[in-house]
């Protein structure tokens, strides 16, 4: 409580002390502004007089003009006796304001008065002029008396002045008697004038004197409080300063105690060693941190094998003496073998770990888990400094930190996914080749064929687990010495070291590749069939890699476009081909837009009956400068890029509205959908919305749908055909045997048609273009597909004895040139008109 007191009590001092001090600098300085305030009434006054002696002049000359007549004279000085008059009334008046200290309107209330004088000549009343009584209360009661007094005598004197001028003509005795009563009020004016002047004088020096006194005073307290303010602040910088001299020790015993704790916890290992050797200081992390070579040296201290080990144990000893005798103080007896066993365990002499201020090494333990723990080492010589006297080895642990700079240099050059080489790591290796080696090398640019669909039909997982068992079999494809990376997305690579001859080796490797992705996958219970385009570039020894990775990525084009599953060999015209792809992609983008898209029908034939009985649509491009493009060449693309879908529903409604014209003959068209387009969430509402749009009965629109569309998701794919057979719509299953189903997977389906691709029947040896190929294929196929109830068409007709061998076989209808080739709707027409009976034509219609 005491402190408390004396902690506020002298600030208390101070505040009364600038109390007293402020009071009385404001009462000096009120004194002060009363004394101005009194000189300046004096002047005033003394203004006044002498306005007086000039009016009293006015007069006499008012006189002279009267008795002498001259008119002109006397107006003039009548005029300057009126503005003299009011000039005299004003500075009265202001004397009253200043003495009685009246509010700021008291000037604009002086000049309103004085223009109202102007406008109605003539003085106050000796009552209206009296002071009034709020002014009495402002001001000194005698003062103010005195200034009423001198206010009455110059009514009268002016008065008697105004007087003067009543008359333009004056008798004599009549200006005598005038002028007697003039000089008789001017005296008395002069006399009041005098005696007010005295009486401010007298009183303005007393203010003086009272306001000389006061500011004494005030100068003397301030005096005082500065004293008293410096005394205060000097006790308090006093006990500030003591204040924190006590908490710099507290922090400093405190920062001190955390210093032992931190090196007593800390996993730095700190050793200092003396110049003779002895180890004089070791943290307790020495001990963690070598415990290995401790327990080492024990045991083979006790068999007595050899005097490294005996070093070893004495070396123990010495720090766990160190560690028990605390910082920086002797560490039981010296001990001559330490500098040696310190030496051995970082691998260099102290001198070298100095000269080389930081190293990093590695000790591997002795003991069974041989485990190699690696060390970032620091020595500093202070054996000069007093405090230290030794060498001070800093050691920490690095190795966790090197596991995880390992990680992430694995993590830099590999795929996060497969684990294998990445496009910079594979970038590394091919610069890494020696140039003999790279020209008998090769580099294979994979791209699986396929993949996108697996992707967007069963989702990213799935597509993920895929690459990843893909990435597993290419890696069982590869010799040792080549490198297998991921380039990205469902894209590899691989650097074929130089081996004998380049293009042998290469295409070794790409039909060992196609034979591995040969069987099919099976992810999540989904059987999934992936083949792979290669495109294979060698004498790439001029090349760098982003060169030889360009060239095989252009030769896996050609392949992807010459049919996929296959590969092929770089050759310097791709080179030119590969910006002529991609402005033809530009173009495609832009296609759909300009309506270069257009739809032609190819007849499906009856076979026994020779009439048509169905139409196939599709799509061409017919570019505005290229002229007729293929689909071989968009589609693959329009399938990558997503616009298939735009494409796709551009040719399901174009053949809606044709086939509107073919209704009436009862004539059924077929439109082919992508696997991309079947796994569209939207494909039964667009082919609702276009057979509505074009008013086209439902049973007279086919849709064709690609073997591999309807392979691995069963139950989606049992969806999607179950909604689009309630639609009306016939169903058919296109290019039957060129992928990896059967007519086992197929009779789950709600389908009405098999199409028998056009290789079953036109066959691949040219040889034999006029017999059937594979019949024992296509007649098993016909007789499983009528087993089941479904039509059969055959694709790739070409001659007289195919259509012959298919009506044998018991096939329904025939598609191909020798029936027809695709044309627009407007030759649809005429072949309609015509007889229809195309068996027995020739062939190339």
């Amino acid at each position: 409580m005491n402190r408390r007191i004396g902690s506020w009590l002298p600030w208390s001092m101070v505040l009364v002390a600038t109390g007293l001090v402020v009071a009385a600098i404001a009462w000096s300085w009120q004194l002060r502004h009363r004394q101005e305030r009194l000189r300046y009434c004096v002047d005033e006054l003394a203004r006044i007089e002498t306005a007086a002696t000039a009016q009293a002049n006015l007069a006499w000359r008012a006189l002279c003009t009267m008795l002498t007549g001259e008119r002109l004279a006397f107006v003039k000085v009548r005029g300057e006796e009126q503005r003299g008059r009011i000039a005299i009334l004003e500075r009265l008046e202001g004397l009253k304001s200043t003495l009685a200290n009246t509010n700021p309107n008291a000037t604009r209330d002086r000049k309103d008065d004085a223009q109202n004088q102007r406008k109605a000549p003539g003085l106050a009343t000796g009552d209206e002029a009296t002071v009034s009584r709020a002014d009495r209360d402002l001001a000194d009661r005698d003062l103010i008396d005195e200034l009423g007094r001198t206010w009455n005598s110059a009514h009268v004197f002016l008065s008697s002045v105004q007087g003067m001028f009543g008359q333009m003509t004056l008798a004599q005795d009549r200006a005598r008697q005038r002028l007697e009563y003039y000089d008789m009020n001017f005296g008395a004016f002069r006399e009041a004038l005098a005696s007010c002047r005295d009486s401010f004088e007298t009183r303005a020096r007393a203010a003086t004197q009272r306001a000389d006194t006061v500011t004494t005073i005030a100068a003397v307290l301030a005096l005082l409080w500065m004293a008293l303010f410096v005394w205060r602040l000097t006790r308090l910088r006093a006990r500030r300063a003591a204040d924190l001299q006590a908490e710099r020790l507290r922090v400093s015993e405190e920062s001190e105690a955390r210093f032992r704790e931190l090196v007593r916890h800390s996993s730095d290992l700190i050793l200092v060693v003396e110049p003779s050797g002895t180890l004089r200081y070791a943290t307790p992390s020495a001990k963690r941190m070598l415990l290995p070579f401790f327990d080492q040296a024990r045991s083979e201290a006790e068999d007595e094998v050899e005097q490294s080990a005996r070093n070893s144990l004495e070396l123990a000893r010495a720090i766990e003496s160190a560690i028990e005798a605390g910082a920086f103080e002797q560490a039981g007896e010296a001990v001559e073998t330490t500098r040696s066993r310190i030496e051995e365990i970082f691998g260099n002499s102290i001198e070298t770990l100095v000269a080389n201020v930081i190293s990093e090494i590695r000790v591997e333990s002795h003991d069974d888990s041989r485990a190699t723990r690696v060390l970032d080492v620091h020595a500093q010589d202070l054996r000069d400094h007093d405090a230290i006297r030794g060498i001070v080895l800093n050691a920490r642990d690095i190795t966790e930190r090197k596991v995880l700079e390992e990680k992430l240099r694995f993590q830099a050059l590999h795929d996060p996914l497969t684990s294998l080489p990445n496009r910079r790591r594979f970038r590394q290796a091919f610069h890494e080749l020696p140039g003999d080696v790279r020209e008998h090398a090769a580099v294979l640019f994979i791209d699986l064929d396929g993949f996108k669909l697996v992707n967007d039909s069963y989702g990213h997982t799935v597509g993920d687990e895929l690459l990843l068992a893909v990435a597993s079999r290419l890696t069982t494809c590869i010799d040792e010495g080549d490198i297998l990376a991921r380039q990205g997305g469902d894209e590899f690579l691989v650097l074929c070291a130089g081996r004998g001859d380049a293009a042998t080796a290469a295409t070794t490797m790409s039909k060992r590749i196609q034979d591995t992705l040969l069987p099919p996958f099976v992810v999540r219970n989904h059987e999934v069939f992936i083949q792979a385009s290669i495109g294979i570039v060698t004498g790439i020894g001029e090349l760098d890699a982003d060169q030889a990775v360009q060239r095989a990525d252009i030769a896996m084009y050609a392949a992807k476009a010459s049919g996929r599953g296959r590969e092929l060999f770089f050759e310097e015209d791709m080179l030119a081909d590969a910006p002529e792809r991609l402005a033809l992609e530009s173009d495609f983008r832009r296609a759909l837009e300009r309506e270069e898209f257009t739809v032609v029908y190819q007849p499906k034939v009856g076979l026994a009956s020779g009439k048509t009985e169905s139409l196939e649509a599709l799509v061409r491009w017919i570019h505005p400068t290229r002229g007729f493009v293929g689909p071989d060449t968009f589609i693959p693309f329009a399938e990558e890029s997503g616009l298939i879908h735009d494409l796709g529903r551009f040719v399901l409604r174009r053949a809606c509205q044709d086939a509107t014209r073919w209704d009436d003959k009862g004539i059924i068209v077929a439109v082919n959908l992508s696997p991309v387009q079947f796994r569209n969430d939207h494909l039964v509402d667009e082919v609702r919305s276009a057979l509505a749009d074009s008013g086209l009965a439902p049973q007279l629109l086919e849709l064709e749908i690609t073997e591999s569309a309807v392979l691995g998701d069963v139950d989606k794919t049992t969806r999607v055909l179950r909604e689009l057979k309630a639609l009306g719509v016939r169903l058919a299953i296109d290019d039957f045997g060129t992928g990896y189903s059967n007519l086992a997977h197929i009779k789950h389906y709600d389908v009405d048609v098999l199409k028998i691709d056009q290789s079953f029947v036109r066959g691949g040896n040219p040889s034999k273009t006029d017999t059937l190929s594979d019949g024992d294929i296509v007649a098993a196929v016909i007789a499983m597909a009528k087993a089941f109830g479904l039509h059969v068409v055959a694709e790739g007709v070409e001659s007289a004895s195919h259509v012959a061998a298919l009506t044998e076989l018991g096939a329904d209808l025939g598609q191909g040139y020798w029936f027809s080739k695709p044309v627009d709707a407007d030759a649809i027409d005429a072949m309609l008109e015509a007889d229809g009976t195309h068996a027995a034509e020739a062939p190339g219609r």
